[in-house]
C-alpha cells in the first residue's frame, strides 16, 4: 500500500513499512530483530488507529468479511489518501491486496507483513523488520472529515484563462455543505507562490456559493444567478483582486434593472467526496461609481472538488 503516495500502484513487499512508516502509524516505528508470534486472523478483525499530534494519524479496519479499509491523514502537507481491498492471513502473515485507492480501481497491489496484538496493541511488522503500532479506534474516518480538500478550477477571466487550482487551504465540509444546503467552493490564482499573504498584490481570490432557498439539500443541477426559480437552486460569485480583496466583485452587486445579473453553476456531479461542474459570470463592483458599474466577465469555467 501507499497511503502517502497514492500514484504508486505497487511496491515489493520488503518495503511494506520501510517507506514510510507513516502508512502503519509513526507513532512506535522501530526496528525489530524479533518476529512478533504469529497470531488468528481474528485478532485482526476491528478498528485500529495511530496518531501523532500534528503529524499524521492512520486508521486500519479489518472486517470479519476478510475486507480492509485504510484512511491516511497527512497533517503536516495536508493530504488525505484511502484505500479499500481484501486481506487474508496464513501462518501468521498478513496479506493486504489493495482494490481501490482514492475511489479508483487499482490492481497488483499486494503486500504482505508479520502481525501480533497483545490486548487492544496491534503491531505490523514488515519482512525488514521495522514496526507500526496501532491502538484500538471507536469510528473510521473519511477524508472529507479532515476537511482538506483539492480543488481543480479555472476560468476566462475577461479573456485570459486562468488557473485558480488550490490545495488544502481552505476547509471546506463537503457532506455538511449538501445536507444543510450551502456549499462555498473557492479557487486561489497565486501566481507568485505566496499564499494566503494580505501583501499578495497578484492574487485573485474567487468564491463561488451555491444554495437552496430554503435549505434543502443541495443536488446535481442548475443553480442561476438572477433569480429563484421552481428549484429553489441559487448561486453567487465574489471575485477578489489581491488578498485580501481591495476591490470585490460580486455577482449580485449591480443595480439589475440596468446590469441585469448574470451568470449560473451546473452541478453535473455532487457526493459526499466530490464535487464538480462549471460556470461563468458577471461581476460587478459595487464601490465604483455606478451605475453602470465595472465588472469582470468569467467564462469557460469549470471546477473539480475533491478529498484524497
Amino acid at each position: 500500500m501507499s497511503p502517502i503516495r497514492s500514484g504508486i500502484v505497487h511496491r515489493p513487499a520488503s518495503r511494506l513499512i520501510t517507506v514510510g512508516c507513516l502508512a502503519w502509524g509513526v507513532s512506535a516505528c522501530s526496528n525489530s530483530a524479533t518476529a512478533p508470534v504469529p497470531e488468528s486472523a481474528e485478532s485482526l478483525v476491528g478498528l485500529w488507529q495511530s496518531t501523532v499530534p500534528d503529524v499524521a494519524q492512520t486508521t486500519l479496519e479489518f472486517r470479519a468479511g476478510q475486507e480492509f479499509s485504510l484512511v491516511h491523514a497527512d497533517y503536516v502537507d495536508r493530504r488525505c489518501s484511502s484505500e479499500k481491498g481484501v486481506w487474508s492471513v496464513s501462518d501468521g502473515t498478513l496479506t493486504l491486496r489493495v482494490t481501490t485507492r482514492n475511489g479508483e480501481l487499482v490492481s497488483d497491489s499486494v503486500e504482505s507483513a508479520l502481525f501480533s496484538r497483545v490486548g487492544n496493541t496491534l503491531t505490523i511488522t514488515s519482512v525488514s523488520g521495522v514496526q507500526g503500532t496501532f491502538g484500538s479506534a471507536s469510528s473510521m474516518p473519511g477524508c472529507a472529515d479532515y476537511g482538506w480538500m483539492s480543488m481543480v478550477m479555472s476560468a476566462e477571466v475577461d479573456g485570459i484563462m486562468t488557473d485558480f487550482s488550490t490545495r488544502g487551504s481552505f476547509l471546506i465540509n463537503l457532506p455538511a455543505g449538501i445536507s444543510s444546503g450551502f456549499l462555498r467552493l473557492t479557487g486561489f490564482f497565486d501566481p507568485d507562490q505566496l499564499g494566503l499573504d494580505p501583501s499578495c498584490m497578484t492574487c485573485r481570490l474567487l468564491n463561488i456559493d451555491v444554495y437552496h432557498e430554503l435549505g434543502a439539500p443541495l443536488e446535481t443541477g442548475t443553480y442561476p444567478t438572477e433569480s429563484f426559480g421552481p428549484t429553489g437552486n441559487r448561486s453567487e460569485a465574489q471575485y477578489d483582486l489581491a488578498y485580501p480583496g481591495i476591490s470585490q466583485f460580486g455577482s449580485n452587486d449591480s443595480d439589475p434593472t440596468i446590469q441585469p445579473w448574470s451568470g449560473e453553476v451546473v452541478v453535473a456531479t455532487l457526493t459526499s467526496q466530490v464535487a464538480e461542474g462549471t460556470f461563468h459570470f458577471i461581476v460587478y463592483d459595487a464601490t465604483g461609481s455606478g451605475p453602470p458599474y465595472p465588472n469582470v466577465t468569467i467564462e469557460n469555467g469549470s471546477f473539480r472538488l475533491t478529498f484524497d
